[in-house]
């Protein structure tokens, strides 16, 4: 949730619009993406423009998502397109952030979601990241909004989670 209160700002106030909520994540994705050699386009997809008071958790969810399909796009082949889409389903929000990226390999794709798992070292400083952003947004899907989130992913192709959300959960008072 750090800094998700920043790019929001005086636009969250108690409830607001999912067109509002793409706008903010897509612009300070752009905005965090200046200066670095790598061109992502953004391409959202919103199915159905419901408000909710639950912005900011949901701003997190899907931003950690971006932010990593970013990475694994840095990684590789530095560009890439990575589209945000929200429909509903059967009473259900349902959020798909998919990527062009390298993927996930087979032997890492079961463990994503597990507290201190992690793919990521950079070779320079020798830094091994934490694993807690796909652990996080896990918890914050099934705990806080009692919904689902699954991951299909090819190696070379690109990666694609699901998120699941009933739609209460997110429209509720």
């Amino acid at each position: 949730m750090q800094g998700i209160e920043n790019e929001i700002g005086a636009e969250g106030g108690e409830r607001m619009s999912l067109q509002d909520l793409f706008k903010i994540l897509k612009d300070s994705t752009y905005q965090g993406l200046k200066g670095r050699e790598l061109s992502v386009t953004l391409d959202f997809i919103c199915g159905d423009d419901f408000t909710t008071k639950d912005h900011y958790m949901l701003m997190a969810i899907l931003k950690n998502l971006v932010n990593n399909a970013i990475e694994a796009i840095e990684s590789s082949k530095k560009q890439g397109i990575i589209r945000i889409r929200e429909y509903m389903k059967d009473g259900k929000y349902q959020f798909e952030v998919t990527d062009d990226g390298p993927g996930i390999s087979e032997r890492h794709l079961p463990h994503i979601f597990q507290m201190g798992y992690s793919t990521k070292f950079d070779y320079k400083t020798g830094n091994i990241y934490r694993g807690v952003g796909l652990s996080g947004v896990k918890m914050a899907v099934e705990e806080h909004f009692g919904g689902s989130i699954d991951v299909e992913s090819q190696v070379g192709r690109g990666t694609r989670f699901l998120i699941v959300i009933p739609a209460d959960a997110l429209e509720g008072e």
